[in-house]
């Protein structure tokens, strides 16, 4: 038997003060070149970590 659990996706205005309440100890993040030139996905993962949760990163989002 298989088991899956849907994975949580967390978005929009106010989305990183919400990332802290994420169950879990690792999380993906999914985004393009642009938001990561910008610092965006650094920010995200630095929320991340400081929640406790490792992250890894797509960044070839066309």
């Amino acid at each position: 038997m298989w088991y899956f659990d849907s994975p949580k996706i967390v978005f929009g205005e106010g989305a990183l003060g919400h990332l802290g309440e994420i169950e879990g100890h690792r999380a993906f993040i999914v985004s393009d070149g642009n938001l990561a030139t910008l610092g965006f996905v650094d920010r995200v993962a630095d929320h991340l970590a400081r929640a406790g949760l490792e992250s890894e990163r797509f960044l070839e989002v066309e």
